[in-house]
This record gives C-alpha cells, structure tokens and sequence, in this order.
C-alpha cells in the first residue's frame, strides 16, 4: 500500500508537469519566432542559433521544413543539417526531407554523407532516379552533385534515362569525356537515341570534336525539342555566325522558338551590342516563359551601362 501510495502520481504533480511542458513549448514557439525577426533583418546567422535553441521543441513537420528551407537559402549548412536530421525524425518516409538534408550535406561539402543520403533518397523516390538528379543539381549545382553522385554504385543509377541525367549532369559540370561515357552507357540501356545525340552534339563540340558534334547535332534535330542543338553546338565550337543565323530562322518555331530568341538576346548582352541585346530583351518580355529572364537581363544590361536606376528597377 506503502509503495503503491508512492509510486502514484498526485493531481497537483500531473498539473506541475503539464504546466512545465507546455511552458517549454511556449518557449519554443518563442524562439522559433525570434528566429523568423531574425530573418527579416538578414540576420541568418542568429536566425540559426534561434532555430537550434527552438528545434528540440519543435513536433510538427511545416515550421521544422520551414526552418530547413530558410538556412538553406542563407547558405547556414550546419544548422540545416541539424534541422532536416530532425524533419527526418519526424517524417522518416518524407522525400523532401530527404533532399533537404541531401542538399545541405552538399552545400557543406560532406560528400561521403551526402552520397549515404542520396542512396537512401533514390529508395524513396518512386523510380523517379533522373529527376532526382536533376533536383539535387538545380539546387546544390552540377558540380557538388557530380562529384556526390560519380562514385557512387547503385543499380538505380544504371537505367537509360538516369544514365541521360547523369551525362547532362557531367556535361553541366564540364566533365564532356564523362557525359560522353554516360551517353554511350544510356544508349546500351535503351535510353532515347535523339536524347542522347543532344547531349553527345554539346559534349563533343566542348572536346573540339567539330565532325562528330555535327553528325550528333543533326540527329538530334530530327526530333522538334532539338532543333536547338546544332546552334548550342556551333556555338560550343567558336562558329558564332553560323550559330546566330541558325537561331535567327528558328525565332517563330513554334516548339523551340522561345529558346532560340532566349539564347540571342544572351549573346547580344555577351557581344557588349547593348542595344540589340534590349531590342531581344524587350521582344522576349511578351513570351511569359521568357519574361521573367528577359526582365534580369534588362537589369544586367542596364548595370552594365551604368544605370544603376533601371538596374534596381528592373
């Protein structure tokens, strides 16, 4: 009875530690929003220590994701480590969680463990492996994800398609004699004939390869989404003129006309013909999928002659 009377917890203490529990969390919710002040001063480095003094409190996935989202943004890797290792205690099955602890590995340079967690995302991805790729590259750069995804042996890896993405991703990263073999591995696992050529056109053109990237060029452009190709590989090669005549009778292709008129207006800006380059810009702003670039360019031009006004503008 003695021991019993004990070991059962009284009323006033079951109400002493609710109390002390939900003050915990109070305080937590407190930090997590000194954390987001922080943020709209760009102070990301308190931003950081407040999100890590609030992280253990923190129960629900939205405000851990959000805070994993901001420290990646403001380049604060560790602290993006530690906050997506707890978005995963949370939400072990969660791709995103996965991908946000994939990039900040990357972004810290821990290609070992980035490697180990991208190994693990590829299980969660539904086969979707080439988009995988593609993700981690758009976000942490082509260069950090080669370098990740190089040595790493899955048989994940090994399909058409992945071994596409890998090849764009090596040729991204400026490594053509190896997104030369990735094309040549993708062909043998059935991956598009005319994808391929696309990336091989580009890749030999890099290596100086002016036949080969012609012959690949030309096949590439038998389907309408490559009629690009041989331009980008001119170009590749130094052969500017001819590539500038290829874009120009391109300009209202209806499949990759946007694209075309896209890459004039970046060698306009390239070539310091400032005027041509807001004529292009100017003409791009009625496409919406090129407006929002056309409306940097016009800044990066305006910034270029000096007009520090229209480059805030714009």
């Amino acid at each position: 009875m003695i021991m019993q009377l004990c070991h059962r917890p009284t009323r006033a203490a079951f109400l002493l530690a609710t109390t002390i529990l939900g003050l915990t969390a109070a305080a937590g919710n407190a930090t997590f929003g000194d954390a987001e002040q922080a943020l709209q001063r760009g102070d990301c480095g308190a931003a950081a220590r407040l999100y890590g003094q609030a992280l253990p409190s923190l129960a629900q996935v939205e405000p851990v994701a959000r805070a994993s989202a901001m420290m990646l943004s403001c380049g604060q890797y560790p602290s993006a480590r530690s906050i997506a290792e707890r978005w995963q205690r949370l939400a072990p099955e969660d791709a995103d969680a996965m991908f946000a602890l994939t990039y900040a590995e990357l972004g810290a340079y821990q290609l070992a463990d980035a490697r180990r967690q991208f190994k693990a995302l590829l299980g969660g991805v539904d086969g979707k492996v080439a988009e995988a790729i593609d993700a981690v590259a758009q976000r942490s750069g082509a260069e950090p994800t080669l370098a990740m995804v190089r040595e790493l042996d899955d048989p994940r890896l090994r399909g058409g398609a992945a071994q596409l993405a890998l090849a764009a991703l090596a040729l991204d990263g400026w490594d053509a004699r190896l997104a030369l073999r990735y094309v040549q591995a993708a062909r043998a696992a059935g991956a598009s004939t005319t994808a391929a050529a696309a990336i091989a056109a580009r890749a030999h053109a890099v290596l100086g390869g002016a036949g080969s990237a012609a012959t690949e060029a030309r096949l590439a452009a038998t389907l309408p989404g490559g009629r690009l190709t041989p331009a980008q590989a001119m170009l590749l090669l130094g052969q500017d003129s001819d590539a500038v005549d290829d874009l120009q009778r391109l300009r209202n292709d209806p499949q990759v006309g946007g694209g075309a008129s896209r890459l004039l207006a970046q060698l306009a800006i390239g070539s310091g013909d400032y005027a041509l380059a807001e004529q292009r810009c100017n003409e791009l702003l009625s496409d919406p999928d090129s407006a929002p670039l056309a409306v940097y360019y016009l800044g990066l031009i305006a910034e270029r002659r000096g007009d520090d006004e229209a480059a805030a503008r714009d």
